[in-house]
């Protein structure tokens, strides 16, 4: 059974992200990106509030009182006015001063802008209330049903998505803005990484593990292992002298963010146009690190490197979606991919002159961070493939922990 989160997405997806993405200026694959950014944001903290007794027993009694559900069968309505008071009376309570704070976590996360994110809040505080209040009506809730109806749906259930899915996300905004909060899952991903994850979806990794001979859930493996190395990639040339103003060259051009546009983007994705970006990229390197992931995942590097060569446009498709709704200088844009470099930052040991034995890495730090670490040589010997095995070998097996063998 899907979680209540699981089950609003569905619903405001499908149902409300065209009309939502119309007040506030974003196309409707945007604005339903945005809002699996925004809706666990909301839940999390509501989960958050509801831990005390006192807590749960507040949000009942505004459920009796206002929420009864109704607002459901007039959504279209409500989102028409664009009438975010309501919104923002319940947002003011459930972040209270730090409200701000989780809307400019939350923009930067997805791609647009606070204002367009305060304002997607707005709209979807008093839908979730009026889904809160339905299941209270229908199933006959208490204070204490509520905590953990609400809990469940922000803690992501036993159906969450792979890769950390909408809880993770909502985990690492709050887990910053808000002091802890929801902890993201083992392997979930924020960030420009985060987003792509969003925009694929079941359906791609489907599609890409049916032309590669991979199950769905190997595909979301090697993406979620292969994505940040890519934008660490970029973001190690967007350090270099000159290096973001190529960058911001090449996404003014050629990468203006119209491929995610298409509901089939993965197929549109050029394999050949990525394949030369994974070599300015990674240069003479490329091959190795293909490899060492192949090795790792158990898959052949031939199915790694297609991989790799179709997300390579729509990262930077989205790279290039960013530079446009955001506004960003090749100052921005660099800074931005630090910031997401650093989100996975190596678990490894820094690279050293000598040839010492490698040292495991630290189990509980990032899943992800070992092979950003073999973007560069860890061990100093100028070969990344065994550094990116060793490293990804503890990372496979952190990703596959409790799911049985």
């Amino acid at each position: 059974m899907s979680t209540l989160l699981e089950t609003m997405m569905g619903q405001l997806a499908q149902q409300q992200a065209g009309k939502i993405g119309a007040q506030l200026g974003l196309d409707e694959q945007t604005s339903k990106a945005a809002m699996q950014t925004a809706l666990p944001a909301i839940m999390a903290a509501m989960a958050r509030n509801s831990q005390s007794q006192q807590g749960a027993q507040s949000l009942n009694r505004a459920l009796e009182k206002d929420h009864d559900g109704s607002l459901l069968g007039r959504a279209d309505e409500f989102i028409a006015s664009g009438d975010t008071s309501p919104g923002d009376a319940i947002l003011k309570h459930v972040f209270g001063g730090q409200r701000a704070t989780v809307e400019q976590a939350a923009a930067a996360e997805a791609g647009v802008k606070s204002d367009q994110m305060q304002k997607m809040m707005g709209l979807l505080a008093p839908m979730i209330m009026a889904q809160l209040g339905s299941q209270k009506k229908t199933g006959g809730f208490d204070a204490a049903d509520l905590a953990g109806l609400i809990g469940g749906a922000a803690g992501g259930g036993s159906q969450a998505p792979a890769g950390g899915g909408l809880a993770g996300i909502a985990g690492q905004i709050l887990g910053g803005a808000l002091g802890g909060g929801q902890s993201a899952a083992p392997t979930g991903m924020g960030g420009i990484a985060g987003q792509i994850i969003a925009r694929l979806g079941d359906s791609h990794f489907q599609r890409i593990g049916q032309q590669l001979g991979l199950s769905p859930a190997m595909t979301r493996t090697v993406v979620q292992m292969v994505l940040p190395m890519i934008l660490a990639g970029l973001a190690r040339n967007a350090s270099k002298k000159d290096g973001a103003k190529s960058l911001y060259g090449a996404l003014e051009r050629d990468h203006d963010g119209s491929l995610l546009e298409s509901d089939g983007f993965i197929v549109d994705s050029d394999p050949t146009e990525g394949g030369k970006i994974l070599e300015h990229v990674f240069g003479p390197r490329r091959g190795a690190i293909e490899e060492g992931v192949a090795k790792t995942a158990g898959v052949d590097k031939s199915q790694i490197a297609k991989i790799m060569a179709v997300l390579a446009p729509i990262v930077l498709a989205e790279l290039g979606r960013r530079r446009i709704t955001q506004r960003q200088s090749p100052e921005d844009l660099a800074r931005e991919l630090q910031i997401e470099r650093q989100q996975y930052a190596p678990i490894a040991p820094q690279p050293s002159r000598g040839r010492q034995a490698p040292q495991q890495a630290d189990a509980g730090a990032s899943p992800i961070g070992g092979l950003i670490g073999s973007l560069i040589d860890q061990d100093g010997d100028g070969d990344t493939t065994d550094d990116a095995m060793r490293i990804g070998a503890g990372i496979l097996g952190r990703l596959f922990k409790g799911r049985g063998k």
